[in-house]
């Protein structure tokens, strides 16, 4: 696996891992997070994208 690669690999895994997070913190405050956990991922996502097609 090249370094491009674990890199992006490692982005979407942090942004995973808030995502959670997010999600996890707002039930415990009752609220509902779905689209800041959905929001958080999916700029994780598009992040590791523009790395791996820029590079």
């Amino acid at each position: 696996m090249g370094r491009r690669r674990r890199l992006a690999a490692a982005t979407l895994v942090c942004h995973a891992l808030l995502a959670a997070f997010v999600v996890r913190d707002a039930r415990r405050r009752g609220r509902d997070a779905r689209r800041w956990g959905l929001a958080t991922s999916l700029v994780g996502v598009l992040g590791a994208l523009a790395y791996l097609l820029t590079r």
